[in-house]
């Protein structure tokens, strides 16, 4: 069968592109905050999240969309493509 975190992708992936738009227009490039994690295995692997910290004049700032990306828990959403991988287990 077709992993869980592969079909939940697919599923998402119209929701995604809004956010990753309204990341882009409001919050600014780099749409995506990269992360090394150590995987189960030990090797390193580089987790995606939307980016949801703005620098102002050299100070981080978490704007209104920001917020609301992390109190929804949507910032996560591109780590399903960590979870279709295999990197991370799709847990809660």
């Amino acid at each position: 069968g077709i992993p869980l975190g592969a079909v939940a992708l697919v599923l998402v992936l119209p929701v995604a592109v809004i956010l990753a738009a309204a990341v882009a227009c409001r919050i600014g490039p780099p749409v995506l905050y990269r992360m090394s994690r150590c995987g189960p295995d030990g090797r390193p692997f580089v987790l995606r999240c939307f980016r949801t910290l703005q620098v102002v004049d050299g100070e981080p700032v978490l704007p209104p969309l920001g917020r609301w990306l992390r109190s929804t828990g949507l910032a996560q959403l591109p780590m399903l493509l960590n979870v279709a991988r295999g990197e991370v287990a799709l847990v809660g």
